[in-house]
């Protein structure tokens, strides 16, 4: 073990990569199309070749093996053999040769240019510019090691090869190396522990998540050039890079799988041997090895093989794979993210065009909050345009069930007696009013477990740190997906009493909703919008984690008073009853008279006269429902303002063939509203009854 990197690990990297690349070797012809093909970043085709030898599920290992043997070949090429030793001395100086290169990102396009086209000519007057002469296999080793994680990544999951990612790659890393550069204490100790593959001194240095793994690839490319070619010295460089070599040097590391080593111990030990005699530098074990197993023509592939395998289980303990960053992604089942185009421009849903109305999800994801280091979020909103930015407190989510707390409870009830323990759960909510569960025990009292996280008046929740899912634990909590159950009325309810005061009031049917100068003569909704933000930090430090925002979202609660039809009894609508839409519906042949009945001799057009008005109108219908045959249903247009009344004089539905008989004269109407996942409030309707005799 060297602080962290075993070799029994790598070992078992080298010996699963060494069969897989030995079983594609097998057949000449496959393998000369994987490598023709690697080399043309023809990921299709190189899935294809892997497909065929059955070893698709071994991609990544197979690439790891052919990027160190390409590495060392192509640097041979570019930068000839090495002809003076490569030292830990020169990586300081190096250092300030990235410096230089991330202030020039168009010499950075040109250098990744020569190395794709494998130009000597080109790299060498790149490292001129960059008087870079002294370290010109550090830099093309930089170069390759960055290239072969992006090319392996393109390969091994089909995407499409753009050199731009090379030169983004390459100018994040010069800016990620430069800026360690700049203290002469981290580099230092970065520098003395990457040479000594220990972990624990160099964590922290890096920056977060992508800078680290950039700047481990440039310690991972000079380390292994250092470190092999103190190895190697004793052995003359070779000259040979034909695809059939490669192929040669593939049967052999699936050979290694199977050789004792020098001791004759077990088959495992003999790869142990070769690790272990890297990871320590032991040069003259590692000549030992190399002469025990005649792998004198390999010598150089193989220890940057090795090496490059090394570092990279340093790379996983110095920067490891990060855990769930705090993201709101979704409103109910529509996603928050742009990329998908599930809001438009408008903030309803491009599917439906619905607005969000009453309780909507708030949903997204939560990493574990150790008690130790806990973390915390909130949300913020902002009416749309120009509104003031204000927290969403207790007022709004209050009550969110948030996840659930998990635990073993002791049953006394449950067989065989005296009882056995129950893996169980209860909803662990915001609010901040404490609630509790007693989770009982086999001796002594309940656990009183507090199931509830408080929220502060500027908006932040604690994400709660239970961790104790163990009997006599207090239990583990869980997050379900929901950040908050945001209660929209509590951010926009708009109330409109049809009957009055102002002007063109009280409506009737056939009236249009007043669209007069506002407050008082206006009766239409503003179709409100709003901006949503996520934002989450440490609890200790306030230090930030991560923020995301919804753009535009449309909210819509709407209540409406009116009268129906006048000359029936019970047809006033309050706003008590909250209902949310205009609906009137009368029959122009029976205003002031509604029990009076029509005579489809004398009258052979009954006149309906309607409104329908709501934000976000879907349908209206008018339709007559009695003894067949019946007039055709009207639909009547809907404006851009949401409302759908009556042409002038009421809509002539033909009654001269109707018979004698009662009838329903009948308008519905369906609204665009969403509470998260598709459409609500299904059909809402009014009626009125008619007699022909």
């Amino acid at each position: 073990m060297s602080n962290g990197i075993e070799a029994s690990d790598v070992a078992a990297d080298v010996s699963s990569g060494g069969i897989a690349v030995a079983r594609l070797a097998q057949n000449a012809d496959l393998f000369n199309i994987a490598i023709k093909s690697f080399r043309g970043y023809q990921g299709e085709e190189w899935a294809r070749t892997l497909n065929k030898a059955q070893l698709l599920v071994s991609c990544h290992r197979i690439c790891e093996w052919v990027c160190s043997k390409e590495c060392v070949r192509l640097c041979i090429l570019l930068a000839g053999p090495p002809r003076e030793p490569v030292t830990i001395e020169q990586i300081g100086p190096f250092t300030d040769v990235l410096r230089r290169l991330a202030e020039n990102p168009k010499l950075i396009a040109v250098l990744a240019k020569a190395v794709e086209a494998e130009d000597p000519k080109a790299f060498y007057a790149v490292a001129t510019e960059l008087k870079a002469q002294a370290f010109i296999h550090l830099l093309c080793h930089w170069v390759c090691f960055i290239r072969c994680h992006l090319v392996c990544r393109v390969m091994c999951d089909r995407l499409h090869w753009n050199p731009e990612i090379l030169i983004t790659a390459l100018r994040e890393s010069a800016v990620a190396v430069a800026s360690v550069g700049r203290n002469p204490d981290d580099l230092k100790r970065l520098i003395a522990g990457a040479a000594t593959l220990d972990c624990a001194a160099i964590k922290g240095i890096f920056g977060p998540n992508r800078d680290c793994r950039l700047i481990c690839f440039w310690l991972c490319s000079w380390r292994c050039l250092v470190v092999c070619f103190a190895l190697t010295r004793s052995f003359q460089v070779t000259s040979d890079f034909s695809i059939d070599e490669m192929r040669a040097f593939a049967t052999f590391s699936g050979e290694l799988s199977r050789v004792p080593d020098v001791t004759g111990a077990p088959a495992a030990n003999g790869i142990d041997a070769l690790v272990s005699a890297v990871i320590r530098q032991d040069e003259k074990a590692f000549i030992e090895f190399v002469r025990v197993h005649k792998a004198e023509r390999f010598v150089h592939q193989l220890c940057h093989w090795v090496c490059y395998l090394v570092c990279q289980r340093l790379c996983i303990c110095v920067c490891p794979p990060p855990g769930i960053i705090p993201i709101f992604d979704h409103v109910g089942s529509y996603r928050v993210d742009p990329f998908f185009h599930d809001f438009t421009s408008a903030g309803t849903t491009t599917a439906g065009g619905y607005a969000f109305t009453a309780t909507i999800p708030l949903i997204g994801l939560l990493p574990p909050s150790p008690a130790g280091d806990p973390i915390e979020y909130r949300f913020t909103v902002q009416k749309l345009p120009g509104g003031a930015l204000q927290p969403l407190t207790i007022n709004e989510i209050g009550g969110t069930v948030i996840g659930s707390l998990e635990f073993w409870e002791w049953d006394a009830t449950a067989l065989p007696a005296p009882g056995q323990w129950k893996l169980r759960t209860t909803d662990y909510s915001i609010n901040n009013a404490p609630q509790f569960y007693d989770i009982q025990q086999d001796i002594g009292p309940a656990l009183h477990m507090q199931v509830s996280t408080p929220i502060t008046a500027d908006g932040w929740v604690r994400v709660p740190s239970d961790d104790n899912l163990t009997q006599h634990g207090g239990g583990k909590f869980a997050p379900t997906h929901v950040l908050a159950s945001l209660d929209t009325t509590k951010l926009t309810l708009e109330q409109f009493d049809l009957h009055g005061p102002g002007t063109g009031l009280p409506i009737i049917a056939g009236g249009a909703v007043p669209a007069g100068p506002p407050p008082a003569d206006n009766k239409r909704s503003e179709k409100p919008q709003f901006a949503i933000n996520f934002e989450a930090r440490k609890v200790i430090g306030a230090v930030a984690i991560s923020g995301n925002s919804l753009p535009r979202i449309a909210l819509s609660n709407t209540r409406y008073a009116f009268d129906r039809h006048p000359d029936w009894a019970g047809t006033t609508i309050t706003l008590a009853s909250g209902y949310p839409l205009a609906l009137l519906l009368d029959i122009q042949e029976l205003i002031g008279h509604g029990c009076d009945p029509l005579s489809a001799m004398s009258t052979p057009a009954l006149h309906a006269q309607f409104t329908a008005y709501h934000p976000y109108l879907a349908s209206c219908s008018v339709y007559i429902e009695g003894p067949a045959p019946v007039p055709p249903t009207v639909n009547p247009a809907i404006d851009g303002a949401g409302q759908a009344i009556s042409p002038a004089g009421g809509e002539a539905f033909t009654i001269t063939g109707l018979s004698p008989c009662a009838y329903i004269l009948w308008l519905t109407a369906t609204l665009n509203l969403t509470t998260g996942y598709g459409a609500i409030g299904g059909t809402y309707s009014d009626h009125i009854a008619f007699c022909i005799h």
